[in-house]
């Protein structure tokens, strides 16, 4: 969670990195910390409840595993859902390194809240879709019936 932007290689400043300026390594740091924050806070319920996720076979793009057919890369759209004190949440995680188009996700209910953001997303035909899905982000999201 804390390599990237924030590292430097070899000794060398962050100046002379391939990620610029102070500015840009003081932006990681600043979202490192606000994502500890949510995991201590906001997403400690789900973090620590013993119940297991349980994977949405039917998203789309269909999740891939590695394999020597495939290039050994992970493909795909991975879902999974976990309910804590009678709330279903649901991780939906873009595996590739490039945007995906079209995902979908089967859901039993109205809406979903991401818990991070706050954003809300609406169910059509008892699915989330997404027109395109940035490459390798993740949304922890909160359903409503």
């Amino acid at each position: 969670m804390l390599w990237g932007p924030s590292q430097t290689e070899g000794g060398c400043s962050p100046a002379q990195t391939p990620w610029g300026s102070w500015s840009k390594v003081m932006e990681v740091w600043n979202w490192q910390l606000t994502l500890i924050r949510h995991l201590t806070t906001t997403l400690r319920p789900l973090i620590l409840s013993p119940t297991s996720f349980a994977r949405i076979q039917n998203a789309t793009p269909a999740f891939e595993e590695p394999s020597q057919f495939n290039g050994f890369v992970y493909r795909g759209v991975y879902a999974a859902q976990k309910q804590v004190s009678g709330t279903t949440y649901v991780v939906v995680v873009n595996t590739q390194s490039q945007d995906l188009q079209n995902v979908t996700v089967p859901l039993s209910g109205s809406a979903a809240v991401d818990v991070l953001s706050g954003e809300r997303f609406s169910t059509s035909a008892g699915q989330l879709r997404w027109s395109a899905f940035p490459a390798l982000k993740a949304r922890i999201l909160r359903v409503e019936p």
